[in-house]
């Protein structure tokens, strides 16, 4: 499948596009006739069809990205929805090009597309590879209907009849595919309610953080178990690391009910998949109130996965499922810890840490 790939918007200081040639005209009015925050479109050219992706951002920017095919044409838009926006995501993960603002919107970073070459190159191979992986699917492009006049163009929720939206993308100078009727915007506005919570949590955690200085400061003074110390330093560090990453940079702009849980994050197969966030609900059996890690197919597991009970006790380390494998779990109730392996999510062979205190100090003496 003979496939061109570009990447195109209007940053902080104008149009760029890569690679730079006669598609600059196609591209600029393709963005002119978008009505959509998002919008795939479909414009064919004699033997060519290209399907652009345009996202809106602030300020009348925007970021665009774009794949050629010769003589063959696509039938799944979800599909080609869900590369194109997993492609944004990673844009937005890696901060280069895009970044999330604090209320939620994804906003542009760079100013210019030929200023971070090596991202650029990186979304167009990786552009080029997943729609090569559609080549199975792919149908002979049929001839142009004359009958239509050239500036016509068509409108479809992706959720309307495939047949219908190939046939126009194929017929039409332009036809234009949203996610929904209403242009996706309630999903947007509830994505950025999802982030006002996440940084009052974020906020709610700092705070324990700093208190858990605090802690470690007065113990490094007053306890001889420097042990506790390293491992109390990790958890501070894993919590803002986990906390920046995981919970203010998801993957992609998600909402899952689950049977146990509310998700946000990332899909596939219709199933979470990468790197998200686990609500629980406040009646819950087990008394979670958040898990931030890693799913696989629906099911949390990672290697340094953070599960948050609603009594401020909160364990970090592998789980699989519901399962605590090895890790460090932390009793609010008495300052206490465990580290080792656990079974049935018990204590079962390491060590426990109560944090007695040893002795005091006096202008640097032992009293």
């Amino acid at each position: 499948m003979n496939i061109s790939t570009y990447i195109f918007g209007s940053l902080g200081n104008g149009y760029s596009q890569y690679p730079n040639d006669y598609a600059q005209t196609i591209f600029q009015s393709i963005y002119a006739q978008s009505s959509a925050p998002t919008q795939i479109v479909a414009h064919r050219e004699d033997k060519l069809i290209y399907y652009a992706y345009v996202r809106k951002l602030e300020a009348g920017q925007y970021i665009g990205l774009c794949v050629v095919l010769n003589s063959v044409m696509l039938t799944d838009f979800k599909e080609m929805f869900s590369i194109f926006e997993n492609l944004i995501t990673s844009l937005v993960v890696n901060g280069i090009i895009l970044q999330f603002n604090d209320k939620g919107d994804i906003v542009s970073k760079a100013s210019q597309l030929y200023t971070n070459q090596a991202e650029v190159s990186r979304v167009t191979d990786n552009l080029r590879n997943e729609f090569s992986k559609l080549e199975n699917t792919s149908k002979p492009l049929p001839p142009v209907s004359y009958g239509i006049a050239r500036n016509e163009k068509r409108t479809f929720s992706v959720g309307d009849n495939t047949n219908d939206i190939v046939k126009a993308s194929v017929s039409y100078n332009y036809t234009f595919i949203f996610k929904r009727k209403d242009f996706d915007t309630q999903s947007l506005s509830s994505y950025r309610g999802v982030l006002n919570r996440l940084h009052k949590e974020k906020s709610a955690l700092e705070s324990k953080c700093e208190m858990l200085k605090s802690q470690n400061t007065k113990l490094r003074n007053k306890q001889r178990n420097t042990l506790w110390v390293g491992i109390l330093s990790v958890v501070i560090a894993v919590l803002g690391g986990v906390l920046y990453f995981k919970v203010l940079n998801p993957s992609e702009v998600t909402r899952y009910q689950t049977e146990h849980f509310l998700y946000y994050g990332p899909m596939q197969n219709k199933q979470p998949h990468g790197e998200g966030v686990a609500f629980y609900p406040k009646d819950d059996q087990d008394g979670r109130r958040y898990y931030i890690g890693h799913f696989i197919n629906g099911n949390r597991q990672d290697t340094t996965a953070m599960l948050y009970y609603q009594n401020g006790d909160y364990f970090y380390g592998s789980m699989d499922g519901d399962k605590f494998l090895k890790g460090i779990f932390y009793s609010n109730s008495d300052g206490s810890h465990f580290e080792g392996s656990f079974v049935d999510n018990k204590p079962y062979d390491g060590t426990w840490y109560n944090h007695e205190e040893s002795y005091m100090l006096k202008d640097g003496e032992m009293k």
